[in-house]
């Protein structure tokens, strides 16, 4: 009887409990401010991912993963006020862009997944993915040779399909009700449905070191030495173009325009560097630009313009003729040293793109062809020498 009646006590004091610390988490999360203004998502070499207002020139919020060190060349993706992100160590969160909270975060695979496996470096799992979003689903690769899909509300593991092996570093692009991926040498084509494989092809000379593209009829890769691949839907190669650059791709990463799909070649030996435009219709070059005593780090293409920079310049030019209309040397202001990109370029307005830089973040303004700084956010060290951070705007509300 007196047993009971402890435990009734017990009963009452736990619930007062549970009841004010739920009441006071609800409180808390309720009093989380929400910023509506426009900002930069900044996914940053050591795992942060941070919202800053680049109007009043302040951080909104700042999340920084359990565990994590460094970032092995991931992104993210904003859907809805929501923001996408795999982490190295394995797992894939989603926070909410207005003020940082997370809304879930699942752990994919861990270190301990890969003990067995051939690969020398396991201090990370999940590396160049995005967190692709198709549908009401988020798709992305690991380095325990597997191909997710994940439920986008609530992180569910839909499906895992093997691939080839550990090495597929690039997002899955998608068309219609399939999605395709590289993985080493072989191009998947796959349900979105239930992960099963369509079609595989296989590319044998090398691996397919650089991101796929698509101009929403043919899927493009490239083995990252010379060999740029158009493949149609059913596996059928439609054409293949050799650069006559023998170094490969200097950046792995592949373009698409109007008709045209951009890729950068390189020579070691007169240490020159090109962007190709190659002909969507049948693999023929269109123009070439090449930067001589350079080698092109970054390339992107923004209204009908690309922005591309090496180690030391900052190059613009003609999307549709390749003239190289602006180039400078990366600008130094009141801290010491050139204020050298890390980062992928994005427009905030329709004259003016930014990118990060060890110190601050950079704008170019397209009209007056100069540059300015804000030192307000600075970029966390990494063991990375190029393109360790990813920015993003949102909108405003």
């Amino acid at each position: 009887m007196i047993l009971s009646k402890w435990s009734f006590c017990l009963s009452i004091v736990c619930a007062i409990f549970v009841s004010c610390s739920s009441s006071s988490t609800d409180q808390q999360n309720s009093n989380v401010q929400e910023n509506n203004s426009r900002a930069l998502i900044i996914y940053g070499a050591d795992g942060t991912v941070t919202s800053y207002d680049i109007d009043d020139k302040k951080v909104n919020w700042t999340y920084k993963n359990p565990g994590e060190v460094e970032n092995r060349d991931n992104t993210f993706t904003i859907e809805n006020d929501l923001i996408y992100v795999p982490f190295s160590k394995g797992n894939v969160t989603v926070l909410n862009a207005r003020n940082g909270t997370v809304k879930w975060s699942k752990q994919l695979i861990s270190a301990r997944d890969l003990i067995n496996s051939k690969l020398e470096d396991t201090s990370y799992v999940i590396n160049g993915q995005s967190a692709a979003i198709s549908k009401d689903r988020i798709y992305l690769s690991a380095r325990n040779s597997q191909l997710y899909a994940l439920n986008k509300e609530d992180g569910n593991n839909l499906w895992k399909t093997p691939l080839k092996g550990p090495y597929t570093n690039y997002p899955p692009l998608f068309i219609g009700d399939f999605g395709y991926t590289n993985n080493q040498e072989v191009l998947y084509k796959f349900d979105q449905k239930n992960g099963s494989i369509v079609w595989e092809t296989g590319f044998k000379k090398h691996p397919l070191n650089a991101k796929p593209a698509s101009d929403g009829t043919l899927i493009y890769s490239s083995d990252g030495i010379k060999e740029l691949y158009a493949t149609d839907q059913d596996s059928k190669l439609k054409w293949k173009f050799i650069s006559p650059y023998p170094d490969g791709l200097s950046y792995d990463k592949l373009l698409t325009g109007e008709n045209t799909v951009y890729m950068v070649g390189g020579n070691l030996k007169t240490n020159t560097t090109a962007i190709v435009a190659v002909n969507t219709a049948n693999g023929t070059k269109k123009w070439e630009s090449v930067f001589n005593n350079q080698m092109i780090t970054y390339f992107q293409n923004i209204g009908g313009k690309i922005y591309a920079y090496t180690d030391q310049v900052f190059f613009v030019l003609d999307e549709k003729t390749g003239v190289q209309e602006f180039s400078a040397d990366f600008p130094s202001f009141e801290q010491a040293g050139q204020e050298t990109a890390i980062s992928n370029i994005v427009q905030i307005d329709p004259k003016t793109v930014i990118y990060q830089s060890n110190n601050g973040i950079v704008s170019f303004d397209m009209e007056s062809r100069s540059f300015s700084i804000d030192y307000e956010i600075r970029a966390p060290k990494s063991s990375f020498p190029r393109n360790v951070t990813w920015i993003e705007m949102l909108g405003a509300k």
